[in-house]
């Protein structure tokens, strides 16, 4: 199929299920869909644009590597979390059931986390036994560059997760699986084109290699 054509079929998918998540919303809606539409075929196939502050944080000793192996995976899923956010910390729980599927479909998930409050409220909730058990590092975006440097994320949350290739950061679908389960299937149903999930090494992180 045409490149041009399938990111076309892809950003009209991705509009409908975003839509679909918006339609309680009041005001211009007919407006509002269009300039949706225009934001995702205008970043479908474009980079993705990382800061060079990113620093990894776990308050566990043994985090589960995988989730940083570069050299087993075929996509990439960047997500930004504001961790000032008590509610928006919530969506971090729902990432730890969510990053073992990626992982076992050759998919590394980076949270990318900003913050308000030079992330105390994160660290504390680290420390404290609300994440128990969640064992993926996040990285900390200390300058809030993450969104600056993809300025369409602020046009919508839904906006702020990101599929991509491997190779080059490539966008390939828009959308957060975590609050969606239309975009979970979607994301899915990509990544399982080129995964074969019997093959996984099985090896421990050695390097940071987020670019």
């Amino acid at each position: 199929m045409n490149l041009k054509i399938l990111f076309s079929v892809k950003s009209l998918v991705v509009l409908a299920i975003i839509c679909t998540m918006l339609a309680c919303e009041k005001k211009s809606k007919s407006k509002r869909e269009y300039n949706l539409k225009s934001i995702v075929e205008k970043n479908l196939g474009k980079k993705i644009i990382l800061p060079d502050n990113l620093k990894s944080y776990s308050s566990f000793p043994n985090i589960i590597a995988d989730s940083l192996e570069m050299s087993f995976a075929n996509y990439k899923i960047y997500t930004h979390i504001n961790v000032s956010c008590s509610t928006c910390i919530d969506g971090i729980k729902k990432w730890d059931s969510l990053v073992p599927q990626f992982i076992r479909l050759r998919t590394a998930v980076f949270l990318i986390c900003s913050s308000e409050d030079n992330f105390e409220l994160i660290k504390n909730i680290f420390e404290s036994n609300y994440l128990e058990g969640f064992s993926y590092p996040i990285f900390l975006d200390k300058k809030n560059e993450f969104v600056e440097k993809n300025p369409f994320m602020k046009e919508s949350v839904h906006f702020e997760t990101v599929l991509t290739d491997n190779n080059n950061n490539n966008i390939i679908l828009m959308g957060n699986p975590i609050y969606s389960e239309k975009t979970k299937e979607l994301y899915f149903s990509e990544i399982s084109k080129k995964t074969n999930s019997n093959n996984i090494p099985k090896k421990q992180f050695e390097g940071l290699q987020l670019k």
